[in-house]
């Protein structure tokens, strides 16, 4: 395979990591930015099915409500089977106010995004550098 065509592969898989990390960090950087944590009223617990095109698993839906300033919001999240369920009349709640259905439990956070997002412009911004030293040397 010739240099170039190896090139372009190269730059065509950092792209699409950094167009995936820059809306997966972007999702993440939303609650640090703009998210508040309140206590939710905790509603209760569900298991439910979901799937994907190879399998159906089980998840834990844990449903709860809160105040979003005067707007009432009951929500559901996600998590897995071995989560404790929660034993008190509350639980906290990360959200993102005036955006509905935009809320989460604080431990499911996934900053691992944003440190791809700066990996990958570490990794593009080097390669930058790099092919514009070759033209101009």
């Amino acid at each position: 395979m010739n240099d170039d065509v190896m090139r372009f592969k190269w730059i065509l898989l950092a792209g699409s990591l950094f167009l995936v990390s820059l809306f997966m960090s972007w999702q993440e950087m939303k609650y640090a930015m703009f998210g508040k944590t309140v206590e939710a009223q905790f509603l209760g617990t569900e298991v439910v099915q979901r799937s994907t095109r190879s399998h159906t698993y089980q998840v834990r839906m844990i449903e709860y409500s809160f105040m979003d300033g005067e707007k009432f919001r009951r929500e559901a999240a996600d998590v897995s089977m071995s989560w404790p369920i929660p034993t008190g009349p509350t639980i906290a709640v990360r959200y993102v106010p005036g955006s509905p259905d935009v809320s989460r439990l604080p431990a499911q956070g996934n900053s691992i995004w944003v440190a791809v997002f700066v990996a990958s412009v570490a990794f593009g911004g080097f390669h930058v550098v790099r092919v514009w030293r070759e033209a101009y040397t």
